[in-house]
């Protein structure tokens, strides 16, 4: 019989903002930009990880309903509520309290007022005409308002007062007030049947919650779980590659993953390149791969501004391992695909290429060339570098400074 519901459920919870579940989470502390972009981007994951895990397993049964429809009668509850019209004749006060003689005025007048209303005067005409109260621009109009919100003195003035009927003169803290009522509705209770959308929604809401929490803790725990295991089987690595981590998070949508990587990188991990890991990891090489690096460095050391070729550095996979770690590590400069210079070096270079170019103007690669004493293969990736890196700029076949050092 819930076939129909489930279907038509499934079909408004794919298009619905999914922000509630995360409002208690540790990241949302409302004022705070970071942790506002927190938590839109904890709603992101939920919202996606609903419309593609949780949402198709969602469905309520007969006996479900029937015993949520039994426990939660108040949700299915329109109070009484009524309309009422009021005039009020304000009697002015002031720190010495109220003048006597003005507080019989207005009484006076009050009563007066009400005669003239019991006599068929229209209530609306004389409350815009004589009223001090803001709603004489409606006609005195109050409402609808439930009637167990109302103040227990007032509930008690009309429980007696008839629809069409008025009030007797009330004394308020602002002065005398006529109160006519114009409508009083009953307390309705909705039966199953017209409960019933009200009611899928509702424990379908529930589970949601209940799917989506379950299913976000399992997908961060196997992310987590995935990263602390890369960062003990490869300590020299930046972190656990983002591709591997997809693949073994059995290949996720791209929108959930993304969504999934800002949140954690939004407490304990830091995304580094094509990589994450927790803040607190530093890569650190394992003593087994010492001599390769001390061969490597050798290498790169015998002639710093020209040092041989990266496949010549890297004969094996034990090199190749290590001079990965030392470009992530940030010890190695990749200038180009053959080309790898020691950090020192590279930052000796470019002061020095830097240095000339303020002296002796534009220059071309051999000029360059010829004054760090390197080579074409090492010159002319450099140059591109630092092109790309904004401290040199190209016209024609000559080099200048791209900025002001």
């Amino acid at each position: 019989m819930f076939d129909a519901l489930n279907a038509r459920l499934l079909q408004q919870r794919q298009t619905k903002q999914f922000g509630e579940d995360l409002r208690d989470s540790k990241a949302h502390q409302a004022g705070q930009v970071v942790d506002l972009r927190r938590q839109l981007e904890k709603n992101m994951l939920e919202t996606r990880v609903q419309q593609n895990e949780v949402l198709a397993k969602i469905s309520v049964t007969e006996d479900e309903a029937h015993a949520y429809y039994d426990a939660h009668k108040g949700e299915f509850t329109t109070p009484s509520a009524i309309m009422l019209r009021e005039i009020l004749i304000a009697v002015p006060a002031s720190d010495r309290g109220v003048n006597v003689a003005q507080d019989d005025a207005a009484k006076a007048k009050a009563e007066d007022i009400r005669h003239r209303v019991l006599g068929g005067e229209p209530f609306a005409r004389l409350a815009g005409e004589m009223s001090d109260a803001a709603s004489k621009a409606n006609g005195g109009l109050i409402g609808p308002v439930n009637s167990d919100e109302l103040a227990p003195a007032l509930q008690k003035v009309l429980e007696n007062v008839k629809v069409g009927e008025v009030s007797d003169i009330i004394r308020t803290q602002r002065g005398y007030q006529i109160l006519a009522l114009e409508s009083r509705t009953e307390t309705k209770v909705k039966t199953f049947e017209e409960a019933r959308g009200d009611i899928s929604d509702k424990i379908a809401e529930q589970k949601r919650k209940g799917e989506t929490q379950k299913y976000l803790e399992k997908l961060r725990s196997q992310a987590i779980e995935l990263i602390d295991n890369a960062h003990k089987r490869n300590p020299e690595r930046l972190g656990l590659d983002l591709n591997e981590l997809r693949s073994a998070l059995r290949d996720q949508s791209e929108n959930v993953f993304e969504a999934l990587i800002a949140e954690l990188c939004a407490d304990d991990f830091v995304r580094k390149g094509s990589a994450i890991a927790r803040t607190s990891h530093r890569p650190l090489l394992p003593a087994e791969f010492q001599p390769a690096e001390r061969k490597i460095r050798e290498a790169l050391s015998q002639k710093s501004f020209d040092p041989p070729p990266r496949r010549e550095i890297e004969p094996d996979r034990d090199a190749r391992h290590v001079l990965r770690f030392l470009i992530e590590s940030g010890e190695v400069i990749e200038v180009g695909p053959d080309a790898v210079l020691l950090r020192d070096n590279f930052e000796h270079m470019k002061a020095r290429i830097t240095e000339f170019i303020s002296k002796s103007g534009p220059a071309t690669v051999s000029e360059l060339r010829q004054a760090l004493g390197s080579s074409r293969r090492i010159m002319v990736p450099l140059l591109e570098r630092l092109d790309r890196d904004g401290v040199t700029r190209r016209v024609g076949d000559k080099r200048m400074l791209g900025r002001i050092m």
